[in-house]
């Protein structure tokens, strides 16, 4: 119905996405949506909703009302209330200081003023995923090391994420505001910073720790090697399956200080 017919036809002329209709029409719904977002991303999604929107209006009107409507400034309409939608949500309340896709084979020192976040994630064949943490400041000099162990099924790309949201919990608990983050995940740190997601869970976390963004006065996420985020590798295996968080704000366990004071 959003897609054929005399007034489905009138909505699609201008589309983005249109030939690509006509060669999934014959998909359900929900697998044209994401096919639509594996072929042209989340801008050909918007693309299709706005003008199904306008499709599905159009046709209520001819059918109900008898009313005949100026098709233009409909989906122009429509397109600037997507518009602002989208761009609201992805509007950041913070600076964004330097955030890149970096190829970093060592640990860097950041900015004076600036925390760095190491996190990492370790999936344990019992049924256990262990998650953790490290802040360190632009000296090198440990500052707090944080460690959780779940009973979940994760895999490792939403352990990953889970990670990323753990310690940007446990940095705003701190009392952290400029922050910037490192990931050996590249698929996290690439959606994350292109803000291209589609509708899988791990994307949903992805887009709750851009939410999280917000609670920082700056903020990136680079990508590394896993040998420069070696402490945070360390990090995710201290917890203790069916314990509590374990936080260190002093008296760092002798690996992760000689791991740290090798990085400087």
């Amino acid at each position: 119905m959003i897609a054929v017919g005399e007034h489905a036809a009138v909505a699609w002329e201008e589309s983005d996405v249109a030939t690509l209709i006509q060669q999934i029409i014959h998909l359900p719904l929900q697998e044209m949506v994401l096919e639509i977002q594996r072929q042209a991303c989340m801008a050909g999604v918007h693309d299709f909703f706005t003008n199904a929107w306008v499709s599905w209006t159009l046709r209520n009107k001819r059918l109900f009302s008898d009313e005949i409507v100026n098709q233009e400034l409909m989906r122009e309409g429509f397109r600037r209330i997507v518009s602002d939608y989208v761009n609201v949500r992805q509007r950041p309340d913070h600076e964004v200081i330097g955030a890149q896709v970096t190829n970093g084979s060592r640990w860097l020192a950041p900015s004076e003023g600036v925390i760095k976040m190491n996190s990492d994630a370790a999936v344990f064949n019992d049924g256990w995923v262990g998650i953790g943490v490290v802040f360190r400041d632009s000296a090198g000099q440990l500052l707090a090391v944080a460690s959780r162990r779940i009973n979940a099924t994760w895999d490792v790309a939403v352990a990953e994420a889970k990670a990323v949201a753990f310690g940007l919990s446990t940095a705003n608990n701190l009392g952290f505001t400029r922050l910037q983050l490192e990931s050996d995940d590249l698929s996290l740190v690439t959606s994350i910073n292109s803000r291209c997601f589609n509708l899988s869970y791990v994307d949903l976390l992805y887009q709750d720790i851009v939410h999280l963004f917000s609670s920082f006065s700056s903020v990136c996420i680079n990508h590394v090697r896993r040998v420069a985020n070696r402490v945070a590798h360390v990090a995710a295996r201290l917890a203790f399956p069916g314990g509590h968080d374990v936080l260190y704000v002093d008296n760092f366990p002798g690996r992760l200080s000689t791991l740290a004071e090798a990085d400087i």
